[in-house]
């Protein structure tokens, strides 16, 4: 789904998708959570969207391993019932941050909101959704096969040095 810049007389809040116009949700800084799924927030409250828990987890543990020598931004765009809901992960010196702003990104990731949901909860994988077209990407592809390690393994997974540990080994 290409999005053009909104055109003179357009509402502010509203942005053109294909000849028709989507309606943006406000930007703002997503709260802290405890994980993907219901989650507590700081300073009180729960987080049960699983999306907003996912991108407010990755915000705060970022895989510094893996993120050291990684820069870049990724836009989500999620397709659902409300509209095009966007997600903006700017990726630099180890560190994540994440926001609702639309801005110009190095690679665009979209999908419905649904699948990601499932990607968020480890029930799907995005390079797999990738190749069978459950997703698509605009621009950088090294930023998708990254996808795979932010986010959660399948629920159940164990890492295999664990289970080929003898018993009483750290795994």
């Amino acid at each position: 789904m290409r999005a053009s810049p909104p055109r003179p007389g357009d509402s502010l809040g509203r942005r053109r998708t294909r000849g028709r116009s989507v309606r943006r949700r406000s930007p703002r800084a997503v709260s802290r959570s405890g994980g993907c799924g219901d989650g507590p927030l700081r300073g009180g409250g729960w987080v049960s969207d699983p999306i907003e828990a996912f991108f407010a987890r990755l915000a705060r543990d970022a895989p510094q391993r893996l993120l050291r020598r990684t820069v870049g931004t990724i836009r989500f765009e999620l397709d659902g019932p409300g509209g095009v809901e966007v997600w903006h992960v700017s990726i630099a010196d180890g560190r994540v941050a994440v926001s609702r702003t639309g801005e110009a990104a190095d690679t665009v990731i979209r999908t419905d909101r649904e699948f990601f949901g499932r990607m968020a909860r480890g029930e799907a994988k995005p390079l797999t959704a990738w190749l069978r077209n459950d997703l698509t990407a605009e621009g950088r592809f090294r930023f998708v096969v990254l996808l795979e390690r932010l986010f959660p393994p399948p629920p159940g997974a164990r890492h295999p040095r664990s289970v080929g540990a003898a018993p009483g080994e750290p795994g």
